[in-house]
């Protein structure tokens, strides 16, 4: 008995969902972050670094990249 997984392609998919989630994510934390520094009452001095920022989206932007060229070659 074999098991399908919908085709080699999946993985490619599963890589485009998760890039595109991972941005989603952190463009929430950010706002929500942000919304506290706004309307929050104590001194937080949480800043974002660039280095961070960076690093966050070149690996969703990796894993988009990646999953859409697994697509269009294993299809």
């Amino acid at each position: 008995m074999m098991l399908n997984f919908g085709g080699k392609s999946s993985i490619g998919y599963a890589l485009v969902i998760g890039g595109i989630y991972i941005l989603i994510m952190y463009l929430i934390m950010i706002l929500l972050v942000g919304m506290k520094k706004l309307y929050g009452d104590d001194d937080n001095d949480y800043k974002f670094t660039p280095k961070i920022v960076r690093a966050v989206i070149e690996i969703s932007i990796f894993m988009i990249v990646t999953g859409i060229l697994s697509i269009w070659m294993l299809k």
